[in-house]
């Protein structure tokens, strides 16, 4: 079967795959190795929902980069970081409007060390997107469709 133009829903699939990938890594990188070993006091516990909602996501990616052939190129960096911008935009209005819980301790505006907690944060969207990056190039190149030979070609994007 030929390749075929992915079209307006087969570009939005993959620029929401762009997203994700990014998004999981930079979350479940920041959870597991930045705040949970610092969690001090009874303000915080981990819950059986908490790590499962920061550990199937990347369950999840892994398994949908097994078994897709979907291309994965640097230009995805611009939806992941619009994505995270937007989600930061949408916490300061939630908490404009009297929201006082903030998902992760960092966004708190209050802090002195806020502005650094901020561009630290966006600084290491680089090198997670670029983690996931060579982990999909990695894959490609070890088992070049030795995993989804068995999948009838039903997609095949070209961008």
């Amino acid at each position: 079967m030929s390749n075929q133009e992915a079209g307006v829903w087969g570009n939005l699939m993959q620029n929401i795959y762009h997203t994700c990938a990014g998004a999981v890594v930079l979350t479940d990188i920041v959870f597991w190795c930045l705040l949970l070993p610092f969690q001090t006091g009874d303000d915080f516990k981990l819950t059986l929902l908490i790590g499962c909602m920061h550990s199937f996501n990347a369950v999840f990616l892994v398994l949908d980069s097994v078994l897709n052939s979907i291309e994965f190129s640097w230009h995805g960096l611009t939806y992941f970081v619009l994505w995270s911008s937007a989600y930061i935009v949408f916490q300061w209005v939630m908490h404009a409007c009297g929201f006082t819980w903030w998902p992760y301790p960092f966004l708190e505006l209050a802090t002195p060390w806020a502005p650094m907690w901020y561009f630290g944060i966006a600084l290491f969207h680089l090198p997670c997107y670029g983690l996931y990056l060579l982990l999909v190039r990695a894959k490609v190149s070890m088992f070049p469709r030795a995993f989804i030979r068995w999948l009838p070609p039903i997609f095949s994007f070209k961008v």
